[in-house]
């Protein structure tokens, strides 16, 4: 298994900014989290698919070809890292609202409280950075 996380630069508010995919050897995904401006996180193992969060119908490709679209920041992220996104989008049972008080995702939250490692890859731009070049 393969694990990548992507972020999405721009301004569409009913869209993801970060995708977590789990990727099997034949190159599809397994599973999927996206995580949204307002801190929702939607997850799908393809069993629960909605018209929001579905895996994708063909290979996903290598990351160096997503990571060279400017739209795009691409990672390669360890199999702890993204259990820990997925136990995370478990607790708002397919589509809470996982913003804290404090406004940071849980994406940043799991970065700088959970795993300090995370924190690097999790570099996503501020909900009022408007800008579509990748940071």
């Amino acid at each position: 298994m393969k694990y990548w996380k992507v972020t999405w630069h721009h301004d569409f508010r009913e869209e993801p900014v970060t995708l977590f995919s789990e990727i099997g050897e034949d190159g599809y995904e397994t599973r999927k989290i996206q995580e949204y401006r307002d801190g929702r996180l939607l997850r799908t193992d393809g069993a629960d698919e909605t018209a929001e969060i579905g895996l994708s119908e063909i290979p996903v490709g290598r990351i160096e070809a997503i990571a060279a679209q400017p739209e795009f920041s691409a990672f390669v992220i360890s199999k702890a890292d993204f259990e820990s996104m997925w136990n995370c989008a478990s607790h708002g049972a397919y589509g809470g609202h996982l913003a804290p008080a404090s406004g940071q995702s849980p994406t940043r939250i799991l970065g700088t409280v959970e795993n300090p490692q995370l924190q690097q890859m999790t570099a996503a731009p501020s909900d009022t950075d408007t800008s579509s070049s990748p940071h």
